[in-house]
């Protein structure tokens, strides 16, 4: 764990963004984030740009656990985290690219408990 924060604090000051496996892990670990209402956009190899909700994807790095019925993700096809309809994380363009789940990029990006606050999850939607 301390180590998984000295890499970020790493990245942080080198400018790069948090990886995808981390949002997933923010996302799916924290009791305070509503994963019912994240999305994950992927790139399908046939199909191209997909979209689904976070907690639709088997997420295990240990593909001996997963059946025919899973949908399960590479971490290099993901392309994008949404929060109800807004885009928190973003490696698509270099223009666009964006993190405020951990407020990693651009410098001084907002936070996920920012857009919380900002974005509140309405009564029924948690």
């Amino acid at each position: 764990r301390a180590a998984g924060r000295a890499a970020g604090a790493a990245r942080a000051r080198d400018g790069s963004m948090r990886t995808a496996r981390e949002v997933v892990n923010r996302i799916m670990w924290d009791p305070s984030l509503p994963k019912e209402l994240f999305s994950v956009g992927y790139l399908d190899r046939f199909t191209g740009v997909q979209e689904k909700g976070i907690d639709q994807i088997n997420w295990s790095d240990d593909p001996a656990t997963l059946s025919h019925m899973d949908l399960a993700i590479p971490e290099h096809r993901v392309l994008f985290f949404r929060y109800k309809d807004e885009i928190v994380w973003d490696k698509r363009e270099e223009h666009t690219r964006r993190d405020e789940v951990f407020g990693s990029f651009p410098a001084g990006a907002r936070k996920i408990d920012q857009v919380l606050l900002d974005n509140p999850p309405q009564a029924g939607q948690v």
